[in-house]
């Protein structure tokens, strides 16, 4: 079976945002703290997908919304995931320049990607979850995004194949497949490629700004991209570690940053706390603020690192 391939999107949604919903959003997004708890209040009411619009400063872009993944709810109602790495993407990316998103899952921060790098620049998205990367081009698609390349493909190590566990639509966070370790049984099976070999079959020398959110599988993926990263072709990593899952399956976040550290990258651990989640979901934040070098010790204790890794000769944003 060939999983690595350009997705055909089928456009099965087209039913814009309920009057409510659009309504809910404005007010929900002028409100100084409780928009998470009635975002997910109003999620109750909505029965079935429909077309929403990222904000007009990330690009306006339209994208299927299901309220039942958390992801999806937050953009709605909010504007904005993950918004400390959507600050941090913003002041990274130029027109022209090329973004890797490594577990794209349905395409936030792909369209945000496509908005910054503009027509002339260029955006590879990765995604092995067949419906979330089904969503994925369909919402590439929907926007004409020339610049986006969709494939069904996780970045691994080497080439090959590997099983996932999926994650369960009724849980609400459709961003939680992850790699099936030796106890486990798999859900679904998607080819693996190392990142450096797929750029090189694309003729990209060189990437911007690369996202890994991987749950686990970040291991793996910088072992792929080992001599890119030795080379500096990497300019800036944004990386989600998840330490627990990197523990199932017999590695650590020592190991994991291995591959970075050995090359000389600097990093920079992102404020991921609640005041700061807050804080940058509504202002623009300082990087000063945003970020602090990556100390070990702190790392350490850390559940859920959120890193700014940054390559030899350049500097961190402003």
């Amino acid at each position: 079976m060939n999983t690595n391939l350009h997705l055909v999107p089928k456009s099965t949604v087209r039913t814009p945002a309920p009057f409510w919903v659009s309504l809910s959003a404005s007010a929900i997004r002028t409100l100084p703290f409780g928009r998470y708890h009635l975002a997910n209040m109003l999620a109750r009411f909505a029965s079935r997908p429909f077309l929403a619009r990222l904000p007009a400063d990330l690009g306006g872009a339209t994208f299927i919304c299901d309220l039942q993944d958390t992801i999806s709810r937050e953009v709605c109602f909010t504007g904005r995931y993950e918004p400390q790495e959507t600050q941090l993407a913003m002041r990274l990316l130029r027109p022209g320049m090329t973004a890797v998103d490594v577990g794209a899952n349905w395409g936030y921060f792909t369209l945000v990607c496509a908005h910054l790098v503009g027509a002339t620049g260029r955006v590879l998205a990765l995604e092995p979850h067949p419906h979330l990367s089904s969503l994925l081009a369909e919402n590439a698609a929907t926007n004409g995004l020339s610049q986006v390349e969709v494939l069904r493909l996780a970045a691994g190590a080497e080439s090959g194949a590997r099983g996932f566990v999926g994650f369960n639509e009724q849980a609400g966070n459709w961003g939680l497949s992850r790699s099936a370790h030796a106890a486990e049984a798999a859900d679904f099976e998607c080819e693996t490629a190392g990142l450096d070999g797929v750029l090189d079959a694309r003729g990209i020398d060189r990437v911007d700004l690369v996202k890994i959110d991987i749950e686990g599988g970040e291991a793996d993926a910088l072992r792929g991209m080992t001599a890119g990263l030795e080379r500096q072709r990497y300019r800036y990593v944004l990386l989600e570690c998840h330490p627990a899952a990197l523990a199932q399956l017999g590695t650590s976040l020592e190991a994991c940053l291995e591959p970075l550290r050995r090359a000389g990258y600097q990093g920079w651990r992102i404020d991921h706390s609640v005041e700061m989640h807050r804080r940058a979901a509504v202002s623009s934040v300082p990087a000063s603020a945003l970020l602090s070098p990556a100390n070990p010790q702190v790392l350490a204790t850390d559940p859920w690192p959120h890193l700014l890794l940054v390559a030899p000769g350049q500097t961190p944003p402003a």
